[in-house]
């Protein structure tokens, strides 16, 4: 059995609450309960120079993605331009959660513990990334903090924070536009008035 065999079998056992996972080779394809399409996937994503993976997330549908593109956002004010309201890669990113190696992917040799390296991605997968996927499309109260942690993954984080303060009776949106380092966060939309597109 070779690692990605190995891989794909240990994230048989991923489970998260209020989440349907089906598994299609390395890829989590994620559901809402009694939903027949897919709304999300968390994929493990392969390099093909060297031996090494990555994990992509993203939201594409759902209650949130949704009611983000009624609002018709100009494509220059996105954080990124990926299709949907969330797009997460570990390539790259400063804090990274997922491994502490060099540009965010993780690599394996025939030297190292394959189980180990195997079971830790998993685990991390579960325990950072699939509940910011889960609190994306069941809006949680968990929403506006994973929306400030990590701005850059969301498409159009300011206005997911508004429609966030909307739907949950949450002051998160408000505390932001008072505080000064939101103008240098969230740069790209700072000037939008989402409180008159919501009518907050």
């Amino acid at each position: 059995m070779d690692f990605k065999e190995q891989l794909a079998n240990q994230m048989e056992n991923i489970s998260v609450d209020h989440l349907v996972l089906k598994l299609s080779k390395t890829t989590l394809k994620i559901y809402l309960p009694g939903e027949k399409k897919h709304f999300a996937e968390a994929s493990f994503v392969f390099l093909t120079k060297v031996s090494a993976f990555y994990l992509l997330c993203h939201v594409s549908d759902g209650k949130v993605a949704n009611e983000i593109q009624k609002l018709n956002l100009p494509e220059e004010t996105a954080s990124n331009f990926a299709k949907g309201v969330y797009c997460m890669s570990t390539l790259g990113k400063k804090v990274n959660k997922f491994t502490s190696d060099i540009g965010g992917a993780r690599y394996f040799s025939e030297k190292m513990n394959p189980d180990q390296i195997i079971q830790e991605s998993c685990q991390r997968l579960q325990m950072y990334y699939l509940p910011v996927i889960s609190s994306i499309l069941n809006i949680d109260d968990n929403l506006g903090k994973y929306i400030l942690d990590d701005p850059d993954s969301f498409k159009y984080p300011l206005a997911t924070l508004a429609l966030f303060q909307k739907i949950k009776e949450n002051a998160a949106y408000d505390d932001i536009l008072n505080d000064p380092l939101s103008k240098k966060i969230f740069k790209k939309e700072y000037k939008t008035d989402y409180r008159k597109l919501l009518s907050l």
